[in-house]
């Protein structure tokens, strides 16, 4: 009854969108786990990807795996709470390399054309590498840069940022010259700032920071504070080719300590406000600083920046009056909490758009972080929780607007997409005006999935990372079959890396001499048949023409009973099971059409250990769409109450 009540009251609150294609399966090109072994505390979390000028995919988080799926060390420690960086080949399939850092959190990276890795975050007083612009660590917790060298295991350099109190490093961007550009928070009343900056001394409480690190790490070109009396946060910055840095986050502050005045766009009611900054490229003033505001909590929480130099971002909101404009695609507030996804004007002095993105179920840009031991106004603070900004934003070549967050929506307004758990990742693209939702994806397996971080791939699709939970009552998070990692590595969670391709392509294993491999004992993958083809000798799957199959492969562990299924494909399937190592020499096992009232398939066998099976699903008289092929492999046969033994 109250899932009734709920469903009517969304149907009658939930402004009426247009619709948008659900590609939760079709454009999932690639999804691995990132992860390692551990008890029931361990975690793994990927908070940052980038793609590197050769396409490589570079993934950064934190984890507590003993081991972690690593190939080298950098730093104090080889084992317990750490960074891991791992490098990913342009189609994920291979690890080029995988370092653990001991000592540092590290939240964000940068990637230059070389290979080299820029990565910020905050370290308790450890860095892997002499110290270069600031030699000695400020006092409870730093921020820092740290360059790798290509080879991953390496540094360049490495350099602490911070006074005497606390400073979390949030984003970093590298220009053409090697210089490195990093925002975050701060407390201190001491920070490191440089003479002529924009902001030299504390506005109060909690303030936000930007600073520039030269080519070779041994100087700051400049470092300000960026705030008022009360709470600013830096979230994450951008660059624009004129290198001026644009930086977002939120604000309780009236203004900043800075002579520029704020733009207000939307409400004059004062709570916590998203906030846009556009410092100049020396660092020595602020061009403009524009407040996004609603009448209740709202939050930039990351940036991105178009070629005419207007900035992106992409936030979080409670506030059901928010300043969305005309044409917008989601005009109204869903409930609870929403995304919202704003562009500025060139100048930052007005909207080009802002809308809603979301549900009347609880979305996120955020992450939880714990810090201790500091002062704030001088007063001390034992440990505290603090909120801090999460999620991603990039832009296409012709100006679409991607990002990655996380939902709790069982369904999603104007689309078919459909929740799998306690929170989703969501990935979605807006069209360049913010009056068109162009795809929406929602990925993860019964627990709680959430997406951190965004990356383009350059042809128009995203690279994505963030936190899977364990599976729950069988439910994987989805990877696929060329997988570096198909399995989950242990713990509360794993970190995972997906690819959402921007251009729909066949698959891979379309041919049968192709066909992807499922590996282990329990196995998910999600993968799209649009533009598959039917082989000539090819034999009709639960007797049924088809037309566009799909193949892959699974080794039985042991003897057994294999269940194969379907379930969580958008169109009506066909799958079949065979023996055998050639198109024209197959042996049927079993296959399905409809199992019971779905149009998915699903097929139970017993197997025989050592025997390769062959699986094919197509669609229904040629059918297209995104596939779902769930494996779940039990021992003995007779394990399942339908598998009973007859005495």
């Amino acid at each position: 009854m109250k899932n009734f009540v709920i469903a009517l009251l969304l149907t009658r609150l939930l402004p009426s969108l247009p619709a948008a294609p659900t590609v939760s399966m079709a454009d999932l090109a690639y999804s691995t786990y990132l992860g390692g072994g551990g008890d029931d505390y361990t975690t793994d979390t990927g908070h940052a990807v980038a793609v590197g000028a050769d396409g490589a995919v570079y993934v950064l988080g934190q984890t507590g795996s003993e081991p972690f799926p690593h190939t080298a060390f950098l730093g104090t420690s080889e084992s317990g709470y750490g960074t891991f960086l791992t490098k990913l080949s342009p189609d994920g399939r291979q690890i080029h390399y995988s370092t653990f850092i001991g000592g540092i959190g590290g939240r964000a990276l940068a990637v230059d054309a070389a290979g080299s890795v820029y990565i910020t975050g905050e370290t308790g007083g450890s860095l892997p590498g002499n110290s270069s612009a600031q030699t000695t660590f400020g006092g409870s917790t730093d921020a820092f840069v740290l360059k790798l060298n290509p080879d991953g295991h390496s540094a360049a350099y490495a350099t602490y940022l911070g006074g005497s109190d606390l400073e979390l490093g949030r984003g970093i961007a590298v220009d053409g010259d090697g210089n490195a550009y990093v925002v975050g928070w701060t407390t201190s009343t001491n920070f490191p700032s440089t003479p002529g900056a924009a902001q030299t001394v504390s506005g109060g409480g909690y303030d936000a920071f930007v600073a520039k690190l030269n080519p070779d790490g041994s100087q700051w070109v400049f470092a300000t504070y960026l705030g008022g009396t009360f709470f600013e946060s830096g979230a994450a910055l951008a660059l624009d080719s004129q290198r001026r840095v644009y930086v977002c986050g939120r604000t309780d502050s009236t203004g900043f300590s800075i002579p520029t005045q704020p733009t207000r766009i939307g409400s004059d009611k004062r709570s916590f406000d998203a906030y846009v900054a556009r410092l100049r490229a020396d660092g020595g003033a602020v061009d403009y600083l524009t407040f996004i505001a609603g009448e209740d909590y709202d939050t930039a929480a990351r940036i991105g920046v178009d070629a005419a130099g207007a900035a992106v971002v992409m936030g979080y909101t409670e506030s059901a009056q928010l300043p969305v404009t005309p044409g917008a695609w989601q005009p109204e507030y869903g409930g609870s909490r929403d995304l919202f996804v704003a562009k500025l004007t060139p100048s930052g002095a007005a909207l080009a758009f802002c809308t809603y993105l979301g549900t009347a179920g609880y979305e996120s840009a955020s992450d939880y972080q714990y810090a201790g031991g500091f002062t704030v106004d001088g007063e001390f603070v034992t440990g505290a929780g603090l909120v801090t900004e999460a999620g991603g934003v990039a832009l296409d070549g012709v100006g679409n607007v991607w990002v990655a967050a996380s939902t709790g929506a069982d369904a999603w307004p104007g689309t078919r997409a459909k929740g799998h758990g306690n929170n989703d990742v969501l990935v979605a693209e807006l069209s360049a005006t913010g009056g068109q939702l162009m795809r929406l994806s929602l990925l993860g397996g019964r627990g709680d999935d959430l997406g951190f971080g965004l990356a383009p791939d350059g042809h128009g699709g995203v690279w994505v990372t963030g936190q899977a939970d364990r599976p729950f009552f069988g439910s994987y998070f989805p990877t696929t079959g060329t997988a570096a990692q198909p399995v989950f590595g242990g713990g509360i969670n794993d970190a995972f890396v997906c690819h959402l391709a921007g251009d729909e392509s066949t698959a891979p294993n379309d041919a049968f001499a192709a066909r992807s491999a499922l590996v282990g004992a329990r196995a998910s993958t999600i993968t799209s048949n649009a533009g598959a083809t039917r082989q000539s000798g090819e034999p009709p799957h639960a007797a049924n023409p088809g037309g566009a199959s799909l193949w892959w492969t699974w080794t039985a562990p042991a003897d057994g009973r294999v269940t194969l299924d379907t379930q969580g494909s958008d169109f009506d399937t066909l799958l079949s099971t065979y023996t055998g190592g050639a198109l024209d020499a197959l042996v049927a096992v079993a296959e399905n059409d409809d199992a019971g009232d779905s149009q998915q398939s699903r097929v139970r066998f017993p197997v025989t250990g050592g025997q390769t099976y062959v699986i094919c699903v197509d669609g229904h008289d040629g059918a297209t769409g995104g596939i779902a092929l769930n494996l779940t492999f039990s021992q003995p046969p007779n394990d399942d109450w339908d598998d009973r033994t007859l005495l």
